[in-house]
């Protein structure tokens, strides 16, 4: 069976609807698609505006979970259904994985935003089976511009991308991306009356380009209490870094040095404040 053949059709894209921007994004997305590949636009409808002697491919559905899980795997199916062919993925921003796999599967090439493949087409066959597929990490990101943008960053699989525009799903990014020592124990608020907090070089404390003195105890408590206020002012994110600063200087007191020997490094001390800040 042939979704378009010969620059005819009589497929109609159907999306949930008005509260579902996400979907009626992919499904806009879809019909741009085809239109490139085909010649041919497939009107798109809402559910309740269906053609019911039609068939349909159907973008997403009202049962779509949404994404307050923001570390789910995204998974998605292409699955035939009689005549209709269902794009559906198990959270909102998954649906669009679908839609961009399905324009894959017929020789489209999202390789960047200058190199761009739409071949010309002829017919798009309903696929014979189903096609499903789960990432293996809840959290993708690639640290280039282009894949922080929400577009590309679907259009490559990935689920981190700036900003929080509805029509793409939630962004599942981190707090941020890490060397966060300087925010969780502010030298501002710790260094006069707790020098001892912050990282011990050449025989005195640091008051500047300093890390943190990680096997302090109570460094770990001045860590945690900024971390958990943290998490509590941005419950739409997963991740929170403990990260030692974008310099050198980490701590030469006899614990942290002890520690990174024992570990072969000064990754030591770093996890040794990760593994207490994040036990309590």
């Amino acid at each position: 069976m042939s979704i378009i053949w010969n620059g005819r059709s009589e497929y109609q894209i159907v999306a949930p609807g008005r509260h579902y921007p996400a979907e009626n994004h992919a499904a806009r997305n879809l019909q741009d698609g085809l239109v490139r590949m085909t010649g041919v636009r497939l009107p798109v409808r809402w559910a309740h505006q269906r053609v019911a002697d039609r068939p349909a491919i159907m973008v997403g559905s009202k049962d779509s979970p949404g994404d307050a899980e923001l570390w789910h795997k995204d998974g998605y199916e292409i699955a035939p259904r009689d005549r209709d062919l269902v794009l559906c993925g198990t959270t909102r921003r998954a649906t669009h994985c679908a839609v961009f796999a399905f324009m894959e599967s017929l020789g489209a090439k999202f390789f960047g935003p200058d190199d761009v493949i739409y071949p010309r087409l002829d017919r798009v066959p309903l696929p014979p089976q189903a096609v499903r597929s789960t990432a293996s990490f809840g959290y993708r990101n690639v640290f280039y511009p282009t894949a922080e943008e929400p577009e590309w960053a679907i259009k490559w699989g990935l689920n981190v991308h700036t900003g929080r525009d509805e029509r793409w799903g939630v962004n599942a990014g981190a707090y941020s991306l890490g060397h966060s020592f300087a925010a969780l124990v502010p030298l501002e608020k710790y260094f006069a009356t707790h020098p001892e907090y912050f990282s011990l070089v050449d025989g005195r404390r640091r008051d500047r380009t300093q890390q943190l003195c990680c096997t302090n105890p109570a460094v770990a408590d001045a860590a945690s209490e900024t971390m958990a206020r943290w998490i509590g002012d941005n419950p739409h994110r997963r991740i929170f870094p403990v990260g030692m600063n974008d310099w050198a200087g980490w701590c030469e007191c006899p614990q942290c040095a002890a520690v990174d020997k024992g570990e072969g490094g000064p990754t030591g001390q770093l996890l040794t404040l990760v593994n207490r800040v994040a036990g309590r």
